[in-house]
């Protein structure tokens, strides 16, 4: 097993300290490291990951098809791959898996690097020593590093992901967040586990356009959701509609169903705005209250209203990514078992 170090970004600026030997660990960077020139909004993380290297990969390089055809690759040249090359996509998709995971559990969002903006090893400087970049270099920073061990001498910060409440005593058990990334990382590869992979990449990226496309970030973390809803009901039985292909049982009272498994206790009504919303903004053009242009004063009633929209949205905004959150959590441990006992050969869904 390969261990391999990419940098990260945070957008703010805390102790972090996050690991699951042997498969990651995500940490501050060293004070020495260069920082960019600006440090708002770019704190950088050295985001450790392991993977298991591959060798004597062969694959099509060059090929052309027609596209009203589905291509066969048993009719195509297939070539060697440098083990360089096949083991660097490996543990960039590795990264990116983590990342996900990481975004849609943890209390924190990370940035991977950007093309515009991040750190890059020196072309010239045989010691491949790190250095800030900008538009321009092509080569991002990463490096081999040693195994991943349980961190010695200072303790993890690791938040209670989830408190769970036995309803026979009534006492409370947190559950810390390296529980869960350990449930998810030892289970062996299987459809569910690609799929709520996918669904934590919707969330991650929803988390992503907080800050720009508010709107578009609250339609994500739905659609997120709604991708939990697929994967609860993949042994499921029942019909779809003939005209639409969907399913008869109604997708709003399987959102509704679902928060109220995972996310305990959400009032009825309250689902039923975050849905209706949704509906409104997909389908109607519509954008938050908080979303667009507002007078900086309040010249009549209008602004005013204006202005409470805004505020509220903004804090049910806040809540629905509570919400969102607290779902992929309670799912990824209440489906404990379901994540460990499956495999690819045995996963055969069937979508309901």
């Amino acid at each position: 097993m390969k261990t391999r170090r990419y940098i990260v970004f945070t957008r703010e600026k805390r102790d972090v300290l996050l690991e699951c030997p042997p498969h990651f660990r995500i940490a501050n960077c060293p004070l020495d490291f260069p920082l960019p020139p600006a440090e708002i909004g770019h704190h950088p993380m050295f985001l450790d990951i392991s993977y298991e290297e591959r060798s004597g990969v062969r694959a099509v390089r060059e090929f052309s098809y027609h596209l009203a055809e589905k291509p066969n690759f048993d009719e195509h040249v297939v070539v060697p791959v440098p083990d360089w090359s096949a083991n660097l996509w490996i543990a960039y998709e590795r990264s990116r898996e983590v990342l996900a995971l990481l975004n849609a559990i943890s209390p924190e969002f990370f940035l991977a690097y950007g093309v515009r903006q991040s750190w890059f090893t020196s072309l010239t400087d045989l010691s491949r020593s790190a250095e800030y970049g900008q538009e321009g270099y092509n080569h991002a920073y990463e490096t081999e590093v040693g195994p991943i061990l349980p961190s010695e001498g200072y303790d993890l910060i690791d938040p209670v992901a989830l408190e769970m409440m036995d309803q026979s005593t009534g006492d409370r058990t947190g559950i810390p967040t390296a529980q869960l990334f350990e449930i998810y990382l030892t289970a062996p590869d299987s459809d569910l586990k690609g799929l709520y992979l996918n669904a934590c990449d919707v969330l991650s990226k929803a988390i992503g356009l907080m800050d720009s496309e508010i709107s578009v970030s609250f339609l994500l973390m739905i659609t997120a959701i709604e991708a939990l809803v697929h994967i609860e009901h993949l042994d499921g039985e029942g019909k779809n509609c003939t005209t639409c292909g969907q399913p008869m049982y109604a997708v709003r009272r399987k959102f509704r169903d679902l928060l109220d498994k995972y996310c305990f206790e959400v009032p009825k009504k309250k689902k039923d705005e975050i849905y209706t919303l949704r509906s409104t903004l997909a389908h109607q053009g519509g954008l938050l209250p908080n979303e667009g242009s507002r007078k900086p004063y309040i010249e009549d009633q209008n602004d005013f209203d204006r202005a409470h929209a805004s505020t509220i949205g903004s804090i049910e905004f806040q809540n629905m990514l509570k919400i969102a959150k607290t779902c992929f959590k309670a799912f990824l441990l209440m489906n404990r078992d379901r994540f460990l006992s499956q495999s690819l050969e045995a996963d055969s869904p069937t979508p309901s």
